[in-house]
Parts: structure tokens; C-alpha cells; sequence
């Protein structure tokens, strides 16, 4: 996929539900290198739609300094991880 979009312009990589997240933060930062190795140029895109229930603060920032268009789905309670999560998250969005 890689040697495709380097020969035919911008790329989109698009992560869908909690198996990548699952595969840990190591997995997003394989992309993001082999990303920077392909893709001198930096036409990538990369989105990513979870639950948001295994993303941690290192997580999101990570997400955001790499400018990850991510979808969260809200579940849970209100007690639970994920609202404090968001909320949290909302103050690294610059």
C-alpha cells in the first residue's frame, strides 16, 4: 500500500474499532515510522474510530501530535473511564 500511494499520490490509513487499539500504542507508532520512511512528502492522513475505553493520556497525546482525526464512541456509564477521558482530551486539541 505504501509503494502504491508513493507512486500515486496522498494516502489515507484508517484504523477501525478496538483491535488496534488492543495491539497497544506500539502499533500507532509503526505506522507513524513507516509512514516518515514511505512518505517523505507527509500526503498521509490517518484516522482512527474506538471506543476509547484502552486509550490512556499517552494515548491521546500521541494521537494528537500526529493530528489522528479520532472517532470515539460513547460507552460506558458516566462514572466510568471514558467521559473523564474526553474531557481530559478536549484540552490537548490546540
Amino acid at each position: 500500500m505504501i509503494q502504491m500511494a508513493e507512486r500515486y499520490g496522498p494516502v489515507a490509513f484508517s484504523c477501525q474499532g478496538d483491535k488496534t487499539a488492543l495491539m497497544g500504542l506500539d502499533c500507532f507508532k509503526k505506522v507513524i515510522e513507516l509512514q516518515k520512511k514511505h512518505r517523505t512528502d507527509g500526503h498521509v492522513t490517518n484516522t482512527t474510530q474506538m471506543s476509547g475505553t484502552l486509550l490512556d493520556e499517552e494515548g491521546l497525546k500521541f494521537l494528537s501530535r500526529y493530528n489522528f482525526l479520532a472517532g470515539l464512541s460513547l460507552d460506558g456509564s458516566r462514572d466510568g473511564l471514558l467521559i473523564p477521558l474526553i474531557a481530559r482530551s478536549s484540552q490537548l486539541i490546540v
